[in-house]
């Protein structure tokens, strides 16, 4: 089985992007809403507030807004819980992907290549947007957007580029990229032993 890894900075629209993939019949493994789900599992919570203090609220779920405030303020304290999260998410999306039958599936993640999960994928797609429509789109996007590599770098490092703006109708790219990914990673199965 092949993995696309699927990124794009904040606002770009990639988890729109992985929506028409799956609407196609493709897998998506959507990794960041893995690592926000972790944030509640049993043995992970005790080392979030060793590391953030209580960010939990009384019903014991965690409050983004306030784990957001801290992790985007301090980059030692957000790399630490990226250390604690990655590696966990890495290994569900290993057993998401033993259940999986497609010839392809995707790896949708904003920090692919931060990560270090670009070097796991096959094909890397980069969802693309101009500054001022991710503004548009995000008005947090200017305090976010240095936690993340440049997008100029994500573009010339992936392997195809979705441009998300105004401009370009996203759905027949998507189709495009669909069809070559099935006919270069679908191989025909032998009926003879």
């Amino acid at each position: 089985m092949k993995v696309v890894g699927l990124t794009g900075g904040i606002a770009s629209g990639k988890t729109m992007v992985s929506r028409i993939f799956e609407s196609l019949g493709v897998p998506v493994f959507r990794a960041d809403d893995v690592a926000k789900q972790l944030l509640s599992d049993s043995h992970i919570k005790p080392q979030v507030i060793s590391l953030l203090g209580n960010v939990y609220k009384p019903d014991g779920t965690p409050d983004y807004k306030l784990i957001a405030s801290i992790i985007f303020s301090d980059d030692d304290k957000r790399k630490r819980l990226e250390a604690i999260i990655h590696p966990v998410v890495w290994q569900k999306f290993q057993e998401w992907l033993k259940e999986q039958k497609h010839p392809y599936v995707i790896h949708e993640a904003a920090l692919l290549f931060e990560s270090g999960l670009y070097k796991h994928v096959d094909w890397i797609v980069a969802v693309y947007a101009t500054p001022t429509t991710r503004e548009k789109r995000n008005p947090a996007y200017k305090q976010r957007a240095h936690l993340q590599l440049p997008e100029n770098f994500k573009t010339t490092q992936a392997h195809f580029v979705i441009y998300n703006d105004e401009n370009c109708p996203v759905i027949p790219q998507v189709v495009k990229l669909h069809r070559l990914f099935i006919n270069q990673f679908h191989k025909p199965v032998s009926l003879q032993k």
